[in-house]
């Protein structure tokens, strides 16, 4: 029968007016049939049939989701494979193959599901607008899974990254969720997935990071004169501090340093963004966050007092530039506010016991003029 069955799906694509026939009496079959063997080779011959034209797709996806047919567990993974012929060749059929799989997935057991899965992922791969659903129902079955199925889908979840990149960071948070249930070769293969997916997502996030400081220098003049559009901005050059390249954390400690100067109503905000950059490992951003602060805090007297505490660290910082800058910031901003001046003498007594003479002298220079 299996022999016979495959022999068909091999003659139906020649013989384009016996089609119909052929796939009718494949439908009896599979209402018919029990045997896993029998079911296994209708589900696959019905793929090829479906995948043939517009007219056998319409008629082999309702088919396959009969109750009759979705009573039988051995043709889930089958049926689902060939859900997935179908969509991958008739690509109008999409929509009603991935409603299949999710009526398909209600029903199936765990082996049953590794064949959703893989159907609902071949279609991600193919166009971006399954990857979110996939995304979604894949997450969806991770309760209850057991050790194969959530292995298929560590094995899935790989290439999706690598296709569609920008869902990276999503793939990676199902991974972790994932990594809750696993146990076994499970878990070594979703800790394996997950570490193929971190370089993807540390790929892209750099080249996003990339393109939006390049769109956000190039709209920088026009945000200048334009506090709107300074407010649209505000969000991405927060977001670039956290870039994994120093040059690209700098250019935002700066412009978040000229919004801020130029919108009073950005300041507070742009110096609680920078102070989590006093302790960057690059100098460059240490240097460029030193003087953002020093010109925030001599525009705005009320956010000095904070700013002092994110100098601080700043004013012993092992680089002698950032150390020195911060000192002199430190000492112009205690002059500049009286009621300032004790803080201002406690972050400099420190500093005036530098190893390094640009600094201490600087250190020691301010502490006179701030002296009673």
């Amino acid at each position: 029968y299996v022999a016979a069955t495959k022999a068909q799906s091999e003659i139906a694509p020649l013989y384009p007016t016996h089609v119909t026939s052929i796939r009718d009496y494949m439908f009896t079959g599979l209402a018919a049939r029990t045997d896993d063997g029998a079911l296994v080779a209708l589900a696959e011959a019905l793929g090829v049939i479906g995948a043939l034209d517009d007219t056998q797709a319409a008629a082999v996806i309702p088919e396959l989701l009969q109750p009759h047919n979705l009573a039988k567990p051995a043709l889930h993974a089958p049926a689902a494979a060939a859900l997935g012929q179908i969509g991958a060749a008739r690509t109008q059929f999409a929509t009603p193959v991935f409603d299949a799989l999710v009526t398909l997935n209600n029903t199936a057991d765990n082996a049953g599901r590794i064949g959703i899965v893989k159907a609902m992922s071949a279609m991600a791969l193919q166009g971006n607008q399954w990857v979110q659903p996939t995304l979604t129902h894949m997450e969806a079955m991770i309760p209850g899974s057991n050790t194969p199925l959530l292995t298929a889908m560590a094995d899935v979840l790989v290439p999706i990254a690598e296709r569609h990149a920008r869902f990276s960071n999503e793939i990676a948070r199902i991974l972790n969720v994932m990594q809750q249930s696993a146990n076994g070769s499970a878990a070594s293969k979703i800790r394996s997935a997950l570490n193929d997916v971190r370089e993807v997502q540390q790929l892209f996030n750099q080249q996003n990071h990339g393109q939006t400081r390049a769109r956000l220098e190039s709209e920088l003049p026009a945000a200048l004169t334009n506090e709107a559009a300074a407010r649209a901005m505000w969000p991405d050059a927060q977001s670039l501090t956290q870039a994994p390249d120093a040059v690209t954390r700098r250019k935002a400690a700066e412009i978040l340093t000229q919004l801020g100067r130029t919108y009073g109503g950005l300041a507070a905000e742009g110096v609680t963004t920078l102070a989590t950059l006093n302790k960057d490992m690059d100098p460059g951003v240490r240097l460029a966050v030193t003087q953002g602060l020093g010109m925030l805090g001599m525009q705005n007297p009320a956010l000095a007092a904070d700013i002092l505490v994110a100098l601080q660290p700043l004013t012993l910082d092992t680089d002698p530039m950032v150390a020195g800058l911060a000192v002199n910031a430190v000492g112009m901003l205690g002059a500049r506010n009286p009621d300032l001046t004790d803080e201002a003498t406690a972050i400099l007594t420190p500093a005036a016991q530098s190893t390094d003479t640009m600094v201490r002298g600087n250190a020691n220079n301010h502490l006179q003029k701030l002296a009673p």
